[in-house]
């Protein structure tokens, strides 16, 4: 099995949304783009178009003012290094009535962004 074929599959399992799916849903406007990494680490770039909020801050009042800004009625997809702290996030946004789901590692979004 190749490394892709096994990554995919992995993720697959721990609930992760396809790289490719995740970019075509937020090129087509069904959903937005949501960075959780720490700002140190998106000092080394983002996804264009993502929106960042540091999962560290997840139980403070910024939390709250930043949900405010997040549409309900599309698919926010949350990215972090590599998929823990965005199914953190992701499960959070769940329980407050969005559709959050675990975009992964911004390695992989970054791999299958079109050149």
């Amino acid at each position: 099995m190749s490394f892709f074929a096994l990554f995919f599959s992995l993720a697959a399992a721990a609930g992760i949304t396809a790289p490719s799916k995740v970019l075509h849903d937020v090129q087509d406007g069904n959903a937005i783009l949501v960075d959780v990494r720490e700002p140190d680490e998106v000092a080394g770039g983002k996804i264009a178009g993502a929106q960042t909020f540091p999962s560290s801050k997840l139980d403070s009042p910024d939390w709250i003012k930043f949900m405010k800004t997040l549409p309900k009625d599309k698919t926010v997809y949350v990215y972090c290094v590599a998929g823990g702290r965005a199914g953190k996030v992701a499960d959070a946004l769940k329980a407050k009535g969005f559709k959050g789901e675990n975009a992964g590692g911004y390695s992989e979004l970054a791999h299958s962004q079109p050149k």
